[in-house]
């Protein structure tokens, strides 16, 4: 298999499981405004806000190998970015399936009990990290007495280029999408109408930066269709790779107010919500923008030291 098509399929991958976790990050929030929400002991409100931000953490890491591919790779394909890639999908697993064994602890345990909460969760963990890990690492084993292939970078088409910056938009769209409806319900609940003003006005923040990382994303495949006709351009290329690059930055305050409602909410203290928020807001914009952009102009400083040491 070329390249081109392992890096696909593993950006793929992570799409497939960005989206999901998406949507589960929306129902996490509404939970919190249940009306059976505040009847649960502290542990277990502590788990539902420790849930949240594992689901916001790997939303993070599995849309950072895309920033990746945009701000650094240029949208070529190399074994460096398919490393990062799988590396990313993996840490995603281990986070997801810890999110989930919390949401199960707290959802199963406050109709059956605490044991029977954190058998079922605690099972369903060792189950997902067997099959997601053990069994992958068993295989990987027998894989490895072949003989690898030898790969190296590959300059991909614009239209390659394109077919994968659209992809991602679409893929990250419905999720933002899901989230928007979350947030509307939210709004609706009897709990969010007794919040302080405070919180109140970070979620309808939080909602508004949502809709704007909407509006963005869905403008590469308007200007796809109605500026160029479909047609495969270089300055479409540039323009919808700035767009969804774009429109992770309010989708990140999106998450991080979202993150600090909840959080506060969860905990009843609104400066934890409030450190909560600011971290996930930190953590997503290291990974997605930083990293990249500081990797990129080391790469740079590192191509102009053979041509200075030339001239000396």
């Amino acid at each position: 298999m070329s390249m081109q098509r392992k890096l696909k399929t593993a950006l793929d991958e992570t799409r497939m499981l960005m989206m999901g976790s998406q949507i589960l990050f929306g129902f996490q929030l509404q939970a919190v405004f249940h009306e059976r929400f505040p009847a649960l002991d502290d542990g277990r409100k502590t788990l539902t806000a420790i849930g949240i931000l594992l689901m916001a953490v790997t939303i993070g890491v599995l849309i950072a190998p895309s920033c990746r591919h945009r701000l650094l790779e240029k949208g070529e394909a190399s074994p460096t970015m398919l490393t990062m890639t799988t590396r990313s999908s993996a840490l995603a697993l281990l986070l997801f399936a810890a999110s989930l064994g919390c949401d199960l602890v707290v959802v199963l345990s406050a109709d059956f009990g605490t044991a029977i909460g954190l058998a079922a969760g605690a099972i369903m963990v060792a189950l997902s990290l067997a099959i997601w890990f053990a069994l992958a690492w068993v295989l990987r084993r027998r894989r490895n007495k072949e003989k690898p292939m030898d790969l190296h970078r590959e300059t991909l088409s614009v239209t390659t280029k394109i077919e994968q910056m659209l992809t991602e938009a679409r893929v990250i769209l419905p999720g933002a999408q899901a989230l928007f409806g979350f947030q509307l319900i939210v709004m609706l609940t009897p709990a969010f109408a007794k919040l302080p003003d405070g919180p109140k006005l970070a979620h309808v923040g939080a909602l508004l930066c949502v809709v704007l990382a909407i509006i963005l994303l869905m403008a590469p495949a308007a200007i796809h269709r109605i500026s160029f006709d479909g047609e495969d351009n270089p300055r479409m290329l540039h323009f919808g790779s700035g767009l969804v690059t774009a429109a992770l930055l309010p989708l990140s305050l999106g998450l991080a107010g979202d993150i600090m409602v909840a959080v506060g909410q969860s905990l009843g203290n609104a400066t934890l919500g409030i450190a909560a928020g600011g971290g996930i807001l930190i953590l997503l914009l290291g990974i997605w923008y930083a990293w990249p952009l500081l990797l990129r102009l080391r790469a740079a400083a590192m191509r102009r030291e053979p041509a200075s040491a030339r001239r000396s």
